[in-house]
């Protein structure tokens, strides 16, 4: 059965090791798995911070038909093209799954997360744990003064509940 799927959590829930670890189950299968990652990043692998690491390729415009299983990492850099591209993928037994964040460090949204949410058939929280008082996150704080949106120092971001984020980050809230 063809599937959609869209796997969303805060830095640090194990989004990317649940990537790589979906992809070498399906390999066991003798299933063909392309991993992938947006164009607009400069990556060529999906690495975890337990030290999984694959090697990835950006998402081509003709994905092989030999191909039974996307699998997408960082996906909320996903333009809107490209997640019609990968909802068009899914069919005839073909599944994608994507993994990302839901929103920002300032608590927007980013474009690819919006269009996934708007066409996934599976959505799902990967839940984790506030770094201060260890309620459930939602939020990325981000502890740097780089306000550029794309920043993959996963060292620089902190999981934080409604509560602690909005004590640090007040004036996004007015």
């Amino acid at each position: 059965m063809s599937k959609f799927y869209f796997f969303f959590g805060t830095m640090g829930a194990g989004k990317s090791a649940y990537a790589i670890n979906k992809a070498y189950e399906f390999r066991e299968r003798n299933l063909e798995v392309l991993l992938a990652l947006p164009k607009s990043l400069d990556v060529k692998f999906i690495d975890s911070r337990s030290g999984l690491r694959l090697d990835a390729v950006p998402l081509p415009e003709n994905i092989p038909s030999t191909v039974d299983i996307l699998i997408v990492d960082e996906a909320q850099f996903l333009s809107k093209e490209e997640v019609i591209h990968i909802r068009n993928f899914c069919t005839n037994g073909r599944s994608a799954f994507c993994y990302g964040l839901r929103t920002d460090f300032q608590g927007n949204i980013f474009e690819g997360a919006k269009y996934i949410f708007a066409l996934a058939d599976s959505i799902r929280e990967i839940p984790s744990m506030c770094k201060i008082c260890r309620k459930k996150s939602i939020f990325n704080f981000r502890n740097s003064d780089n306000k550029n949106t794309i920043c993959l120092d996963k060292n620089i971001y902190e999981p934080l509940c409604f509560d602690c984020f909005y004590r640090k980050q007040k004036d996004l809230f007015k």
